[in-house]
């Protein structure tokens, strides 16, 4: 059996426009047919190897393009917040948004694939916005028991 044949036709991801995320999109569609981006402004991005097209959330637009695994990048990639309004939009970015998107729209099932920061594995001393953000999601996933998996980067 080929490989396209055993996966599922669409993925859901978050933070595609960042530099993983425009690395890693070519790659998925050679594996998906669609590729759903979801954005902080309560829109997505479908993505084919033809076309994008840009859409608002909806229930409707998740059962569309129904997927088993979420692939969350960041969202927003600021280490050092260097006033309140820099670490609100950290915190919404990397905290909020996502939370509220697997809360809202997302099936229970969903597995999510959340990848991380390798300084969330130093001593909290070591930490910064950026990475606190990221684990706060981590420990969110794992009280809530969804199924998830951790890549550090």
């Amino acid at each position: 059996m080929r490989l396209n044949q055993i996966l599922h036709k669409s993925i859901y991801t978050s933070g595609l426009t960042g530099f993983i995320g425009k690395n890693l999109l070519p790659g998925l569609l050679e594996q998906y047919d669609h590729v759903l981006n979801f954005h902080r402004d309560n829109k997505a991005t479908i993505h084919t190897k033809n076309y994008q097209k840009s859409i608002n959330v909806s229930q409707k637009l998740i059962k569309t393009y129904n997927s088993k695994h979420l692939i969350h990048l960041a969202t927003h990639y600021r280490p050092h917040s260097k006033s309140l309004n820099e670490l609100e939009e950290t915190i919404q970015s990397n905290v909020t948004f996502i939370l509220n998107l697997i809360e809202t729209y997302l099936p229970k099932e969903i597995e999510i694939i959340n990848i991380s920061s390798y300084m969330q594995l130093l001593d909290i001393k070591y930490q910064n916005t950026y990475s606190l953000s990221k684990e706060i999601i981590n420990i969110y996933l794992k009280d809530n028991k969804f199924r998830h998996k951790n890549i550090y980067l």
